[in-house]
């Protein structure tokens, strides 16, 4: 199995087991057409999914690596290369809903922090911003675990 396929099928796993494929109250905005960024989108199975779900909607999807499909997609969706632990390249206050989720062994604290700065920032005041992470505890470790922790302060 690819990596590709993995998040993808992790994608509709965590839909399954929530029955959805967000939590944040904003259903009716959907419906009615806001801007929603799907930060560290991967390969998209998320965004496309929203997408295809509400069209009166813009769905733009970020992620380093260029995963995403570029020509099979909904009208309303698509997608940059950009790192979302650096800068992302949208004006203050464009998105009315932000997603993002299991991000979190990509960044470091360092980045989590400029991350999460920049997501404030592109966040419409007002609006949502989703982020869905496991909580890892990091107590009874290996010594390779604690080296990667290290690492990644």
């Amino acid at each position: 199995m690819t990596e590709v396929d993995r998040n993808h099928q992790q994608h509709w796993v965590l839909r399954h087991i929530f029955q959805c494929n967000f939590h944040a109250p904003v259903h009716k905005q959907l419906e009615n057409g806001i801007q929603v960024l799907d930060s560290g989108c991967g390969p998209a199975t998320w965004t496309l999914e929203m997408g295809d779900a509400y069209p009166n909607s813009k769905f733009i999807g970020i992620d380093v690596s260029a995963l995403f499909p570029e020509n099979i997609k909904p009208p309303n969706v698509e997608f940059i290369t950009g790192n979302i632990a650096k800068n992302i390249p949208f004006d203050d206050n464009t998105f009315d809903y932000i997603h993002q989720r299991l991000v979190i062994l990509g960044l470091t604290e360092k980045d989590w922090q400029n991350n999460l700065k920049e997501l404030y920032r592109i966040l419409k005041p007002g609006g949502y911003l989703e982020l869905a992470e496991p909580v890892m505890d990091m107590t009874d470790t290996g010594p390779l675990t604690k080296e990667y922790e290290t690492a990644c302060k």
